[in-house]
């Protein structure tokens, strides 16, 4: 058997062609997850059902990971990664739009305000902000907020209550994500195009849906004041990104 490596990450954050690459690498078994939490496990396993859809695997995955690693109390590898909240968000809902979509008109436009407006109104806005907390400092006892993240470098290690884990942020690039987990981990990952995006998935539709949205200053204000955006990202690179999607909602 292998180290045990917890590839443990909230949705749409970038790095499924990086991180598929270490299912198989020598020397380490690897699990990915997206929830660790009791009470959210709970809460979508119910919502799924409740739609009367099949659960997802990576839910499977995590009861797995709670019922074995987590309870045996091992000292974890594990690598995440986080995005620009917004932008994360957006993705996000787009990776899940079957929950939320019933294609309630034919006419694209109209097709495309619907998206919008369940987008707005119904999405969990909330999940990037709290992930950290939710799924890492409980259930792994790891708080990054008490790390300072290094902007310019673009990836830490945190090392805390026994675990090690690598942080990588989306906007870093390629290159460098690659350097640092082959760093951390002992690896020889490359550089491969990246897949599972969601303009590539849904190509006009995704495009269309960007020129029509329009997003309230107080949510902008809302995702890019958060904790979680300061703490990941410089005051300039929220100003970059809080002028994207004023230009996306003028």
């Amino acid at each position: 058997m292998g180290v045990p490596l917890l590839i443990h990450q909230m949705g749409k954050v970038g790095s499924t062609s990086l991180l598929d690459q270490l299912d198989g690498s020598p020397g380490y078994d690897t699990l990915h997850t997206h929830h660790l939490d009791d009470e959210t496990l709970d809460s979508v396993e119910r919502d799924y059902l409740s739609r009367g859809k099949r659960l997802p695997d990576h839910l499977v995955r995590s009861r797995i990971a709670k019922a074995g690693l987590l309870a045996a109390g091992r000292p974890l590898t594990i690598v995440t990664a986080v995005r620009e909240p917004i932008a994360r968000n957006v993705s996000a809902f787009f990776q899940n739009m079957d929950l939320y979509d019933t294609r309630f008109s034919t006419d694209p436009d109209e097709y495309v305000a619907g998206l919008i407006a369940r987008f707005l109104e119904s999405y969990p806005h909330q999940v990037p902000l709290e992930w950290f907390d939710r799924q890492v400092k409980g259930p792994l006892g790891i708080d990054v907020y008490r790390h300072p993240f290094p902007h310019e470098a673009g990836w830490q290690v945190v090392e805390e209550n026994g675990h090690r884990m690598l942080i990588l942020r989306a906007e870093t690039p390629d290159a460098v994500k690659v350097e640092a987990v082959n760093d951390f981990l002992g690896t020889r990952l490359s550089v491969m195009p990246r897949a599972n995006a969601a303009s590539d998935k849904y190509g006009e539709l995704y495009a269309s849906f960007l020129d029509l949205l329009r997003l309230p200053d107080d949510y902008v204000d809302r995702l890019l004041g958060s904790t979680y955006a300061r703490h990941f990202y410089s005051a300039a690179e929220i100003e970059t990104f809080r002028a994207r999607w004023r230009t996306v909602s003028s």
